[in-house]
């Protein structure tokens, strides 16, 4: 069965939200059995949660929930978050089951 994660965040004011979604554009390089990944900046122009806003979103979908977990516990990726933790206003994420 294969898991979609959907990850959403918004950076605090005064931080560097393009260097933070060019850190997390390298992400890519490091899910075991990447089916598809894909990053981005929200384009439209109306509020898009009822609590917080998200500016930025990545999805990545993978084989199976072990892959997922690979990558989430993945040493680079865990420094990353570290890392960029204290940049981030909002964030949100949901794991689904896909096809």
């Amino acid at each position: 069965m294969a898991i979609r994660q959907l990850f959403l965040w918004s950076v605090k004011d005064g931080h560097d939200a393009e260097r933070v979604l060019e850190q997390m554009s390298h992400l890519n390089r490091q899910i075991p059995r990447l089916i598809d990944w894909s990053i981005g900046k929200h384009i439209g122009v109306q509020e898009n949660a009822t609590i917080g806003k998200f500016d930025y979103g990545m999805t990545i979908d993978v084989e199976s929930y072990d892959d997922l977990n690979s990558y989430l516990n993945d040493p680079d990726q865990v420094a990353l978050v570290d890392e960029i933790y204290e940049s981030l206003r909002d964030s949100a994420w949901v794991d689904l089951s896909i096809g």
